[in-house]
């Protein structure tokens, strides 16, 4: 048996954060007509609006999250995401731009470090082999790779194995059957859960289709068209149907008020726990196939 190749269980969920070589902190693009609902993003009690700002290190424009709270001094915060600075209301943005300029060697160094990270998981993609390990449902499927004439894609629901038999033995032919069998799978799971909530909710949608974005999980027009990702059909059923509902509740509020998550809690009564558990998937779960 091959070496069995999982992915890391302790990345947060943050993609595409450096845009390009250049370190430039991006914020996340807006969805061209679809309400955002990246759920890493919709707290019940809405926090301090966040604004984008700017500055620049030795000519590289930096951009970051900026917000006003009731805090005392100039508070910075650098991880995934970037560069945040909260500062206190009375701070003027021209004492706040001289306190980020006093740490500009310390804020470098962070983001180098998340930058360096971010390129090291791009650079070591999973390989596709005998006995790598592949989400779906929640559960684990071992791939087992088989040479024939025509390609074909079997899964053992005892054994758990899951049989790929490819003419081309190239990883991006065996990526490709893959990607193709997990969002047929992902259409028809969600094709059988749609209609369920949408009833539970009273609500109608207009159409629903699979999305391949990389930083939401699904989102919800003002027009009633519901995109889902595809990789959804890695996670465990109640998650697939939380992420469901959460869409679907938009059709009522587009919005992420007090009165969106008690619609929510009509049909998942226990989205607190699997907000938080989604959120807590790791982010290379995005970039699998």
């Amino acid at each position: 048996m091959g070496r069995r190749k999982v992915i890391p269980d302790s990345l947060p969920l943050q993609l595409d954060m450096f845009a390009s070589d250049v370190m430039q902190i991006l914020l996340p693009p807006l969805a061209d007509q679809a309400k955002d609902t990246s759920f890493d993003k919709s707290p019940e009690n809405p926090a301090p609006t966040l604004k984008k700002r700017a500055i620049e290190f030795s000519g590289i424009r930096i951009e970051y999250e900026f917000r006003r709270s009731k805090r005392r001094t100039i508070g910075f915060l650098v991880n995934e995401n970037g560069l945040r600075v909260t500062a206190p209301r009375w701070a003027t943005l021209k004492s706040v731009e001289e306190a980020i300029r006093e740490k500009e060697s310390w804020i470098t160094s962070k983001l180098h470090y998340f930058l360096h990270q971010y390129k090291k998981r791009q650079e070591t993609p999973l390989q596709l082999e005998n006995g790598t390990i592949l989400p779906y449902l929640g559960d684990n499927l071992l791939l087992r790779l088989q040479n024939g004439p025509a390609n074909n894609i079997l899964m053992n629901d005892i054994t758990k194995e899951l049989f790929v038999t490819s003419s081309n033995a190239a990883q991006s032919t065996i990526e490709e059957n893959l990607r193709h069998w997990f969002q047929e799978k992902a259409r028809q799971f969600f094709s059988e859960r749609m209609p369920v909530y949408a009833a539970m909710l009273g609500v109608n949608y207009c159409s629903f289709s699979l999305s391949s974005a990389k930083q939401r999980w699904g989102s919800c027009s003002i027009s009633g068209n519901i995109r889902l990702n595809w990789r959804l059909i890695y996670f465990s059923p109640s998650l697939i149907d939380y992420v469901i509902v959460h869409e679907l509740a938009h059709l009522r509020e587009m919005n992420h008020s007090k009165r969106f998550w008690e619609i929510v809690s009509q049909a998942y009564p226990d989205y607190r726990a699997a907000r938080k558990a989604l959120n807590q998937q790791n982010s290379q779960i995005l970039a699998l196939l």
